[in-house]
């Protein structure tokens, strides 16, 4: 074990396998941490390669992702069984799985290429087709049709 408020290495990499206690202000070139490390106060800037799993642990576990060119910022978070994307700017969720597995999308949905629907569909408002046709076959239709 390396221990002291103060010491030099003028030789590269450095190879410490037995362990370091630093005390102060520290400067490496290179860190490579194999095995388990707890780490408080990380701050990396520039590109972080891993591999394997990253496991974020919280009682509501999120990864904040800020636009520093403008808004919105984006979460990504898991709130009480909830898996959201949530407009961090706004406070709202933009997509929202359930955790009873249905999935609330709070804004207008384009489907590019098509929509297939198994079940049924409820709409509250009109349905509106701009240029093709409705078909319904079997359709049990209340109120006018326009």
């Amino acid at each position: 074990i390396i221990t002291g408020t103060a010491a030099t290495f003028n030789t590269y990499p450095v190879d410490i396998n037995a362990g370091m206690d630093v005390v102060g202000v520290s400067s490496f070139q290179d860190i490579d941490v194999d095995g388990h490390t707890n780490l408080d106060n990380v701050s990396i800037a520039g590109v972080t390669t891993m591999s394997g799993n990253l496991n974020i642990s919280s009682g509501t576990p999120k990864i904040t992702l800020t636009d520093t060119d403008g808004n919105p910022d984006y979460e990504i978070r898991n709130l009480n069984g909830y898996f959201a994307i949530r407009d961090a700017t706004s406070s709202t969720n933009k997509f929202r799985v359930n955790p009873d597995g249905h999935v609330d999308i709070n804004a207008h949905l384009d489907c590019e290429d098509s929509l297939n629907v198994t079940g049924n569909i409820t709409a509250t408002n009109n349905i509106t087709a701009y240029s093709g046709s409705i078909i319904a076959k079997g359709a049990d239709i209340n109120g006018d049709i326009v």
